[in-house]
């Protein structure tokens, strides 16, 4: 009798406790192993614009390919890098959602989002993902990844959108704690890069705009790599209003930047900008069927070249045209803004107002109005 009892006894405990166990499971609240966590990303959208590479192949500025998920522990030290390749990727308005098998854990987890940080196969890493090591600092890990430098890569004139498409983008999500019904839902992206598109407005009498045809352009003392996150990597995602880091040579060749089109687009990694080390537009145009080449810099009220900053788009709209631009690109580099045009530039982030010199004048773009103002000459 008294074995009977304690078999029966011990029976009731285990039923007890497993089912204290399943309950503890599906309220999440002390899982083990493994569990799926969905994401989903949101990119801030723009005015749909289209760019291709060189070979035809089409990406646009919200294409993403792959997905690497960089897992810190409550410390922000480095534990893991997940892989998402493009067929688990699913499609969502403004974005992508995924899902990735992640240890179970009571604690804080930070998270970062890295987009297109590999070939669009998935194949290679265009990151320096290897230079990763568990334990490494959150900031220490992020400020540190940066794509291949450019400066001893050449594919020809289109070797800068062969490589900066499709563009790397990065996020962050704090997670407290993981288990079944963990979510991070509308992480918002970044682009690591920044877009620069050279319009003509329209052709009216005295502007000479009829006369002038657009062919391409590329950027001269542009950045030849970029860092994957700002240098605020730690905190909320926002658009920054400086580069990361302070950018100084090399710089990519001009002659491997070339963009081309009637209204040309280009992505350039960022950089900052000074009054005797600055990113400059080189535009190729024809102007009453003689091809010529225009200078473009952007300026503040001072004078001061404005700094080139991941996630915004500098539109350069053509206004007024008086006469053919430099001979040959050469003499363009290095001499003077072009004084036979004339343009307007706004930018797509309106929390920062941006200023662009023609030559002559200096326009500041202020609440969607332009004043004025004399330049000093530049070269």
């Amino acid at each position: 009798m008294k074995i009977k009892l304690s078999i029966l006894i011990s029976v009731v405990c285990f039923l007890l406790t497993s089912c204290k166990s399943n309950e503890d499971n599906e309220a999440g609240k002390t899982s083990y192993g493994k569990v799926e966590v969905a994401f989903s990303v949101n990119l801030p959208q723009p005015e749909p614009v289209h760019v291709y590479t060189r070979t035809g192949t089409p990406y646009t500025d919200t294409d993403i390919k792959n997905m690497d998920v960089l897992v810190f522990d409550k410390d922000g030290k480095f534990m893991n890098r997940y892989k998402v390749e493009t067929a688990d990727l699913g499609t969502i308005v403004g974005g992508v959602s995924f899902s990735v098998r992640l240890d179970a854990t009571p604690d804080r987890r930070i998270i970062h989002l890295v987009a297109n940080g590999r070939t669009p196969d998935g194949m290679t890493d265009r990151l320096n993902f290897a230079s990763l090591v568990p334990g490494a600092s959150e900031l220490a890990a992020i400020s540190s990844l940066q794509t291949a430098s450019l400066s001893t890569v050449n594919t020809g004139a289109g070797t800068l959108l062969a490589n900066v498409m499709p563009l790397v983008m990065w996020g962050r999500s704090v997670l407290n704690g993981i288990s079944v019904v963990t979510k991070a839902e509308g992480v918002k992206l970044l682009r690591a890069a920044a877009c620069v598109q050279v319009r003509k407005g329209s052709a009216q009498a005295g502007n000479g705009l009829s006369d002038l045809t657009l062919e391409g352009i590329t950027v001269h003392n542009g950045a030849c790599h970029g860092f994957l996150a700002p240098a605020d990597c730690t905190g909320g995602v926002a658009t920054p209003g400086i580069a990361h880091p302070a950018t100084d040579g090399p710089y990519l060749d001009y002659q491997k930047g070339w963009s081309n089109g009637t209204e040309p687009i280009l992505y350039i990694y960022e950089r900052n900008c000074t009054k005797t080390d600055y990113m400059s537009v080189i535009l190729s145009a024809q102007y009453k069927g003689q091809l010529g080449y225009y200078k473009i810099v952007m300026t503040d009220a001072q004078g001061t070249p404005v700094n080139i900053v991941r996630n915004h788009r500098y539109i350069v709209t053509i206004t007024q045209v008086s006469g053919p631009g430099y001979a040959d690109v050469q003499t363009a580099v290095t001499s003077a803004p072009s004084n036979s045009l004339k343009v307007e530039l706004t930018d797509e982030d309106v929390d920062f107002p941006i200023l662009v010199a023609d030559g002559q004048y200096l326009m500041g773009l202020s609440n969607n109005s332009f004043d004025l103002y004399r330049s000093e000459e530049r070269r």
